[in-house]
């Protein structure tokens, strides 16, 4: 159905005391309220509403004016209720209500972590008055905050504290500050030290001292010999010769025919010609580690010791020799492989010390004291035996 405009001009007061109200119907009001609130204002009547001074709602842009209007129920009925409003003076959103007062039915939007999704930084008034857009010592330059040049951040406590932070501060530089007992330039004269005072810097002072230290502070050092080459040793090799032109008593022809069809004796001659035959049975094998290169720096006197790198977080790094065993089983002179069989093992070591022959040890700085170890070095001997 057709609605009328009705288009009154002078103060939106006025829209108040339309006599006859009429709902979903569009009304122009021109003027200002208090000065502030420039029209003009489109209202539209209120569906199921009955009078002028309460049932027309205003609906129209973000008015903008300095300081907040004077908007009483007396001048205006609520007629301007829901007007959204910025304060350029005050730098603040409202939504304007008709009040007693003129001004204490006004709601201020403050936007916060809870009102908005995403918004994750409540910023306090107080805060807001001392430095984002006013005249505190805070400007926000591309969502980072800056101090403003030529002024200085003061912060005071209770106590002996003023600034309590939880996690570290990471700071272009910072005072050294008051000593609690004797102050800076007193009782140094003739030191390097009487240059410093509660205003110097710790990286100043720090430097200083690094440089004092120096010399018996050397950094850790690794041994730089490496793993060369393996040796291998044996024990209770004693060997002898089968003896000559003789033949078990227990064997028969068949066993005389396969020694000699298979080369270890022959018509006339001696069995196992050129043969070694150990006859201890305490025979045995193992093998070491055999380090090359050189070094001055190594956890003992052993020449033998080579570098196993760093340690883990202070403790030993792990360190394992594995190896494998290979038999085989020859049934002929000619040494023609006929059987094999082979057994592998790994042997580890996760801390300092030996451990069935694999050594790990650390190498200490020249100030243990001071300055930890770094690094390991080791050697594996007599394994696999």
């Amino acid at each position: 159905m057709a609605q009328t405009i009705k288009h009154r001009r002078g103060s939106v007061a006025s829209v108040r005391n339309i006599t006859s109200f009429g709902e979903a119907e569009i009304v122009i009001g021109s003027g200002s309220v208090d000065g502030k609130v420039d029209g003009p204002i489109v209202y539209i009547g209120k569906p199921g509403g009955s009078t002028a001074a309460n049932d027309y709602a205003p609906i129209s842009k973000l008015y903008t004016g300095a300081g907040l209007p004077t908007i009483t129920v007396a001048n205006y009925g609520s007629t301007l209720d829901g007007l959204p409003y910025y304060d350029s003076t005050n730098k603040k959103i409202y939504i304007l209500n008709a009040h007693s007062d003129g001004t204490s039915g006004h709601t201020e939007v403050i936007l916060t972590k809870n009102s908005i999704n995403n918004f994750a930084t409540e910023v306090s008034g107080a805060a807001a008055s001392a430095g984002f857009g006013g005249s505190g010592i805070f400007e926000s330059i591309s969502a980072v905050l800056y101090k403003v040049d030529g002024k200085n951040l003061q912060i005071t406590g209770s106590g002996d504290t003023a600034l309590d932070v939880s996690q570290s501060i990471k700071a272009h530089n910072i005072n050294v500050g008051v000593p609690t007992s004797n102050d800076w330039q007193s009782n140094l004269n003739g030191s390097y030290f009487n240059n410093f005072t509660k205003d110097t810097d710790v990286s100043e002072v720090l430097r200083f001292v690094a440089g004092l230290l120096s010399s018996s502070a050397a950094n850790p050092t690794p041994n730089t010999k490496t793993y060369s080459s393996i040796s291998e040793a044996k024990s209770n090799t004693n060997t002898g010769t089968a003896p000559s032109g003789y033949i078990p008593n227990d064997n028969d022809i068949d066993d005389i025919g396969y020694l000699i069809n298979n080369g270890f004796a022959a018509v006339g001659g001696t069995l196992f010609p050129s043969k070694t035959i150990y006859n201890n049975t305490g025979y045995s094998i193992n093998y070491s580690s055999v380090a090359g290169g050189s070094t001055s720096i190594q956890s003992s006197a052993d020449s033998q010791l080579f570098s196993l790198g760093s340690l883990t977080s202070g403790g030993a790094t792990s360190f394992s020799v594995k190896g494998t065993h290979s038999f085989r089983f020859n049934n002929n002179n000619s040494g023609t492989q006929t059987e094999v069989s082979s057994s592998t093992s790994t042997l580890t070591n996760t801390s300092f010390g030996t451990s069935n022959g694999v050594k790990i040890a650390k190498i200490e700085t020249v100030n243990p004291a001071v300055i930890p170890a770094a690094f390991q070095d080791g050697k594996f001997s007599g394994v696999f035996s």
